[in-house]
């Protein structure tokens, strides 16, 4: 009888982790004191946006930008809820338990993938709009 290799997977191998580690880098570089701001905020210090010098490309950015940050957060409040109060809920109590367990196994990788790419969209969005925070003086 001949028995099954079991293979072993390299650290930062799937790509749900590697994408956690390049989301928590890109976020680490845009909040250092080394990240550069200037051309990349819309709407002034305060996100306002609504100086008399503002031109009509920079609103149309800045609405686009908006549409992308809310529209991040709702992607992901309604991921949250489906797979929390739907999907998991009529799985559990409609499959085998081993059954359930493969499901989520093949679920679970691509649900934090997408959380992780939304969550990234809207602290990057959300940094665009309102800049790097201050730090004390």
């Amino acid at each position: 009888m001949k028995q099954k290799k079991e293979s072993q997977e390299l650290p930062l191998t799937r790509t749900s982790q590697l994408v956690g580690v390049l989301c928590a880098l890109l976020l680490g570089v845009a909040l250092s004191p080394l990240g550069s701001w200037g051309g990349l905020m819309i709407g002034g210090a305060g996100g306002g946006g609504n100086d008399a010098g503002t031109t009509r490309s920079t609103s149309t950015a800045r609405r686009i930008v908006v549409f992308v940050h809310v529209l991040s957060h709702a992607c992901w409040l309604g991921a949250q809820v489906w797979v929390t109060f739907v999907s998991g809920i009529t799985l559990y109590k409609n499959l085998p338990r081993h059954t359930f367990g493969y499901v989520q196994s093949k679920l679970f990788p691509r649900y934090f993938l997408l959380g992780s790419l939304l969550s990234l969209t809207s602290a990057l969005t959300f940094l665009t709009l309102h800049g790097p925070p201050s730090s004390p003086s």
